[in-house]
């Protein structure tokens, strides 16, 4: 068996603080505040890199919106049935 990603860890160690947040009990509770700032950290950091890919895919699909406008004024067909398709 695979072992858990860091992020599938961390997320497994927010579900179990909310458990024991949602306790309807004295307990006090043994939260490490370390942990926390470093799933929030890696938090931060999967939205920075999913932000990037959003960012490069837009790109690319505004070049290739860009590139298909220019076959059809050119006589072309655009890649959407009857044109060459790349792969």
């Amino acid at each position: 068996m695979k072992p858990a990603s860091p992020s599938t860890r961390s997320a497994a160690r927010l579900r179990g603080i909310d458990r024991n947040v949602n306790k309807e009990s004295d307990e006090s509770l043994d939260v490490d505040p370390e942990t926390i700032l470093m799933t929030l950290d890696q938090v931060s950091q999967t939205i920075d890199v999913l932000s990037n890919v959003v960012r490069r895919l837009q790109n690319y699909m505004h070049h290739y919106v860009d590139k298909q406008g220019e076959r059809v004024t050119q006589g072309e067909l655009p890649l959407t049935g009857g044109g060459k398709h790349y792969h």
